[in-house]
């Protein structure tokens, strides 16, 4: 999944995502003793956990706790993980606090450990270590957390779960999900202006729980849908304080539990006249050798919801063997021109549904030129526009742009009608993605990502596709605009 963390905040977030709990083995030596030997300690220094790595400042946020150790070095240059034997204190307990071990977490779990720093509110604080007078101080400030939302992981992408279903428009304010399914859950809040997973901090569970019609695991923050039912808010909390992501009752996004009815097959590629059905005068295309195309299973809900089930779902070809094409997870790869049937099956909540097998022919022809473009994250096209402005994204979003690269291929097919139409078919996979400044904007050219460009600070780029299938075939170039990272208080 997309999780990296992009920009200034990366070293901050990586301290963060050390953890409220200093773990006991950190290869240091414990020393003790040394001292009545005549090892006397030197000096005293604050670390990240686990390491030797001295820290003197530290930016925090509300209700993300974190954990730092405290190191004694010796005269003999050993150096002991003191973090349980130190005096620690905070010169502005309103604004961190920092456990001795006497800190109640807060929900019932217990006290945290010694060493762990817990943001009470915006401020700054100095925490200091004190061993028998042997000092170490690191400078805390303290941000808020803002835009903390529940979001699903969905082909790699943060997906708002109001655009969770297949057919869901950015109005629709629920949604849902088929009996026997699941979704994985992430937290997002905004962190001085950047977009980060803040999952690991965060206890998922819903307003309002009903453990028949769903779960989340506390561990995994997997929601399982598993009876009709609803409808359920999912929410995340944190110990330390009371935010939540329903604050805002505009993130508070409802959803029920549904019986699938029916599953069918999606391809990527479509007919030449989607309005109406294949036939042997509109079929699907014919998957170009050395090219893939992805297939979707989509659940049909009661409701009238269609669901993306392909992950519970299991993907077959017949004939069995066959050497034109073979699957990864549920991206088809055409390795030689013949025919195949695709087909589906899903048995979730004991359903056992099978989708129409779909018809796919592969076959070998020659590119003969690339175009480029670009849509939001959840738009599939068949062709590019002739004209359209230049693409933007936000610095610091998980919300990226997705630029798309359409093949035209030398050779026909048959239209609609008996007509014959050029062979254009989605490259993007196949085709090689970089940024002119990647510190500007990121571009992806791997998988189900490929083609998709995150903002990381403000400025402009150039965006240049390479497909190297022929050697005729000219690299495109466009621009992206990052804009500026919208800072809040």
């Amino acid at each position: 999944m997309n999780l990296s963390f992009r920009g200034p905040l990366s070293s901050l977030i990586r301290t963060l995502l050390a953890g409220a709990v200093v773990a006991a083995g950190t290869g240091l030596a414990a020393c003790s003793g040394a001292v009545g030997s005549g090892n006397a300690p030197q000096r005293a220094e604050i670390a990240t956990p686990g390491t030797v790595n001295q820290i003197n400042t530290l930016r925090m946020y509300q209700c993300l706790t974190s954990g730092v150790s405290a190191l004694i070095f010796f005269n003999d240059n050993s150096v002991g993980d003191f973090t349980g034997r130190v005096k620690w204190t905070s010169s502005n307990p309103g604004a961190v606090m920092v456990s001795n071990g006497d800190i109640p977490v807060g929900d019932g779990r217990g006290f945290y450990s010694a060493g762990t720093l817990v943001p009470a509110g915006p401020g700054n604080a100095i925490i200091t270590a004190d061993y028998f007078g042997i000092v170490s101080q690191l400078a805390v400030s303290v941000g808020t957390p803002q835009d903390i939302t529940v979001k699903g992981i969905l082909e790699s992408n943060y997906v708002p779960l109001n655009r969770y279903n297949l057919n869901s428009t950015d109005a629709s304010t629920g949604f849902s999900m088929g009996s026997g399914t699941s979704l994985q859950l992430a937290v997002t809040a905004v962190l001085d202006g950047v977009e980060t997973d803040i999952t690991k901090f965060a206890t998922l569970g819903f307003q309002t729980a009903n453990d028949n019609v769903a779960t989340i695991s506390s561990t995994t923050a997997m929601l399982n849908a598993l009876n009709p039912g609803g409808p359920l808010v999912p929410i995340a909390s944190f110990a330390p304080c009371n935010l939540t992501s329903i604050t805002d009752q505009s993130k508070a996004i409802p959803f029920t539990v549904q019986h699938v009815q029916s599953i069918n097959l999606q391809p990527e590629f479509l007919q030449p006249d989607a309005t109406q059905p294949v036939s042997a005068s509109n079929p699907l295309p014919a998957l170009i050798v050395g090219n893939t195309e992805e297939f979707v299973v989509a659940g049909n809900l009661a409701n009238g919801d269609v669901q993306d089930i392909t992950a519970q779902s299991t993907l077959t070809l017949q004939p069995t063997g066959s050497t034109a094409a073979a699957f990864s997870s549920n991206i088809l790869n055409a390795l030689a021109p013949g025919g195949i049937f695709v087909s589906a099956t899903f048995a979730g909540a004991g359903a056992g549904l099978t989708a129409p097998s779909v018809s796919i022919t592969t076959r070998t022809v020659q590119l003969s030129a690339i175009t480029i473009c670009w849509t939001d994250q959840f738009t599939q096209i068949q062709a590019c526009p002739t004209t359209q402005p230049t693409a933007s994204v936000t610095a610091g979003s998980q919300t990226p742009v997705r630029f798309h690269a359409i093949g035209t291929f030398g050779g026909v097919q048959p239209g609609p009608g008996g007509t014959e139409v050029p062979i254009t078919q989605e490259v993007t996979r196949q085709t090689t993605w970089t940024s002119s400044n990647p510190g500007v904007a990121s571009i992806s050219s791997s998988g189900l990502t490929a083609g998709q460009v995150l903002g990381v600070s403000q400025g402009s780029v150039t965006i240049q596709a390479l497909n190297s299938t022929a050697s005729n075939v000219p690299q495109k170039f466009a621009q992206v605009v990052v804009n500026p990272i919208q800072q809040t208080q």
